[in-house]
């Protein structure tokens, strides 16, 4: 069953909140980041299958560790970022398990990328049948993960998407509360509005509204973070890598989003400087 991806992923999350004192979006965005990036840096060694599969253990390890741990400590913080992250794929699968795709992009370039990365196990070459074989492997990365132990379906694929969609919008669920889970509901409800009438829906192989939605959210991290924690800034780098290799888009849009991220730790330098 391809949801049990989710919890190396959710091993890496936990380690990172701990660790790092991170909110749990924060955890989350920077957990699928430091999968992606490591995935793509095993990929150029030549070990991609071994990497995705190291991955996989290693987050299962730490899954059970952090839950021992936090058995010990009696405590279970389920916060409404967490939550979401583990149902909503959950409801995605049954929903969307047998999805096939339906957009020209989708047969002509996105869907062979993981179709020949699942084959070859390494990162396409120049000699690819896709139409664009320069374009970044970042999303096929993230496919690639999923579809590696349950085997090759085009519903996991959509799974992987899907996962890679949510991740950075979790952020806006940080805050709610327990007396304010009305607003979940409005808020998933905007979500899928805009990204129906913006972008491609939430059942697409397409690029332009997984980089929209991960830069947004590198933003909105930026904004929330504790103006007395300036290093979680600094944590962005990983989630702003990941950026430029979803598509080559990434790039002036990794570069207003480091300049916004100076301008506002020197404007809150400046506010504790009094001036």
């Amino acid at each position: 069953m391809p949801l049990i991806i989710l919890l190396p992923i959710l091993g890496v999350v936990l380690l990172l909140r701990r660790i790092g004192r991170l909110t749990d979006s924060m955890a989350i965005l920077n957990a699928v980041s430091a999968l992606i990036l490591l995935l793509y840096i095993g990929a150029l060694l030549g070990f991609m299958r071994h990497t995705a599969f190291s991955l996989t253990g290693i987050g299962l390890l730490l899954l059970i560790y952090e839950l021992r741990s936090l058995k010990r400590l009696g405590k279970f913080p389920l916060t409404t970022p967490i939550l979401l992250f583990i149902f909503i794929p959950v409801i995605y699968w049954l929903i969307h398990s047998e999805s096939r795709p339906l957009f020209w992009d989708e047969y002509s370039h996105w869907g062979i990328y993981i179709r020949e990365m699942v084959s070859t196990h390494q990162l396409w070459t120049i000699e690819t049948n896709a139409a664009h074989p320069d374009y970044p492997p970042g999303n096929a990365l993230w496919q690639y993960f999923f579809t590696l132990i349950p085997g090759y379906n085009e519903g996991i694929v959509y799974l992987a998407q899907f996962v890679l969609l949510i991740t950075p919008l979790l952020v806006l669920f940080e805050n709610i509360c327990r007396k304010q889970l009305l607003w979940i509901p409005a808020v998933m409800a905007l979500l899928a509005l805009g990204l129906s009438n913006f972008g491609h829906g939430i059942v697409s192989l397409y690029a332009d509204h997984i980089i929209g939605v991960w830069y947004a959210g590198i933003l909105l991290q930026g904004l929330q973070s504790h103006p007395g924690h300036p290093k979680v800034m600094g944590l962005l780098s990983m989630p702003l890598a990941v950026l430029l290799l979803i598509k080559d888009a990434g790039i002036p849009l990794v570069a207003s989003a480091m300049a916004f991220l100076f301008l506002l730790l020197a404007y809150r330098h400046l506010r504790e400087k009094g001036w």
